[in-house]
């Protein structure tokens, strides 16, 4: 993703327009993590998934800042231009979002960026720079620190109705399928997306419940 599409995502979780498709846990102080789709699926796709990000707030406020998990191999760091120069982001990452990384198992963490100033800032947090444009960390190269566990909120009955419905409309999307390749003359199909539309309404039903027992 783009600087400017991960400013743009900051801006939709602060306005509220990611409701139902960002889904985001607080670690520690200002940071949050969670997973995001930045769109529905649309089933242009083969294995559609949302992405793992960090959200970072400044002063308590609307978040500032993002830190985009793309495995092993990089992270795409994003703070807007005004919160910059504060430490707020140095400290995000020190502290709070390279040791969870770390936490899973991860036996290093590289990064790749094109502006010299970028590596420098790296350094700060005990990267090695490896080439021009990468750097990498390990474990070791990071200072103690007690690593955060996501704070879960209990599912209310609203956001459970909520899911529910949705469980239910794939269940209807199956069944559109379904009837489509019966009229091709292919039941073995249908059959099996028939079961899989009855196991979707049984599943929405009991997502549905969570929200009454919490």
């Amino acid at each position: 993703m783009t600087d400017e599409a991960l400013d743009l995502l900051i801006c939709r979780l602060n306005s509220g327009d990611l409701i139902g498709q960002a889904f985001i846990q607080p670690l520690k102080d200002n940071v949050y993590v969670g997973l995001v789709w930045p769109e529905l699926p649309k089933g242009e796709v083969f294995g559609e998934q949302g992405y793992t990000m960090f959200f970072i707030r400044g002063d308590a406020g609307p978040f500032v800042a993002i830190v985009l998990d793309m495995g092993a191999g990089d992270i795409h760091i994003y703070l807007q231009r005004e919160h910059r120069g504060k430490g707020l982001m140095e400290r995000a990452l020190k502290d709070v979002i390279l040791p969870f990384l770390f936490k899973s198992g991860r036996p290093e963490q590289k990064v790749t960026f094109a502006r010299q100033g970028v590596g420098r800032f790296l350094q700060r947090l005990g990267f090695r720079l490896t080439s021009e444009s990468t750097a990498s960390l390990t474990p070791t190269d990071l200072p103690t620190v007690d690593v955060p566990v996501p704070v879960f909120t209990k599912l209310d009955a609203t956001r459970a109705e909520s899911l529910k419905q949705r469980v239910w409309q794939a269940a209807g999307l199956a069944r559109i399928c379904r009837d489509e390749l019966k009229a091709v003359g292919r039941d073995d199909y249908a059959a099996e997306l028939d079961t899989l539309a009855h196991d979707l309404v049984d599943l929405g039903s009991e997502v549905g419940d969570l929200g009454q027992t919490g």
